[in-house]
């Protein structure tokens, strides 16, 4: 038996968890036993529940960028996160529409759990909508390739991985859906805002904004990235905003 295990023995294991069983495994390895896969997909943190899994989804959901997984790369950028075994969207209960159309094009047969904030000032924002989907090993090497999303990426999301226009544009409006406003002045002026904990993000979707819509290129403060808020709160994040 090997005792190193290559690049692509690693990522066929992380390619086969879930859709076989580890007997099932050992026939498509050369030389590695039932139990070398079980210790190896231990360290990597990966589970093989496919006997057990509860509800279905597309694994492969991720793999291949096109108009509606980049919109929800963005979203998922803004309001979603991913660990180790699960993929959890969360959003206000007003934009559970949003969480019924995901579930919908990736498949995933799970319910979407409704629950309530205690002690949340705004009420508005009080009652959550939640789509929880685990082992979703195979969905954490897509995401990260293609959209920029990983574990903890708050502080250091990246741009995606993108390099279509209208792919591009897609990921935006739904990173501006899950962490962007727009709002009309009293003269009917729209006026749009982005936030990201991320500067090297925000100075990308700035950038690509920027090249759009040149109108909103000015030399002032107006159009400058800022840190932090108005009321001196959250002051790792960044934000621009333009008209």
């Amino acid at each position: 038996m090997p005792k190193y295990w290559t690049g692509p023995e690693i990522n066929k294991l992380k390619e086969l968890m879930g859709k076989m069983s580890f007997d099932e495994m050992t026939k498509q390895f050369v030389g590695r036993t039932k139990m070398s896969l079980v210790h190896k997909a231990e360290k990597l943190e990966l589970s093989n529940n496919y006997r057990f899994r509860k509800h279905l989804f597309d694994i492969n959901f991720w793999k291949t960028p096109n108009l509606i997984n980049s919109y929800f790369g963005g979203y998922a950028a803004a309001d979603g996160y991913i660990n180790h075994r699960s993929f959890v969207f969360s959003l206000a209960s007003r934009d559970a529409i949003v969480l019924e159309k995901f579930k919908e094009v990736c498949g995933f047969t799970g319910d979407i759990r409704h629950y309530q904030r205690k002690n949340y000032k705004k009420e508005t924002l009080k009652s959550v909508s939640t789509l929880i989907v685990n082992t979703v090993y195979h969905w954490k090497d897509d995401l990260k390739n293609n959209f920029g999303v990983v574990n903890k990426k708050t502080l250091i999301l990246q741009p995606p991985n993108l390099t279509n226009n209208l792919l591009i544009l897609a990921y935006i409006i739904g990173y501006i859906d899950g962490d962007g406003w727009i709002i009309l002045k009293k003269d009917n002026r729209p006026i749009l805002g982005v936030v990201s904990g991320s500067y090297d993000f925000i100075f990308w979707i700035k950038q690509v904004l920027d090249k759009y819509f040149p109108m909103g290129i000015r030399k002032d403060k107006r159009n400058k990235i800022s840190q932090g808020t108005k009321l001196g709160k959250k002051k790792n994040c960044f934000y621009f905003v333009f008209s």
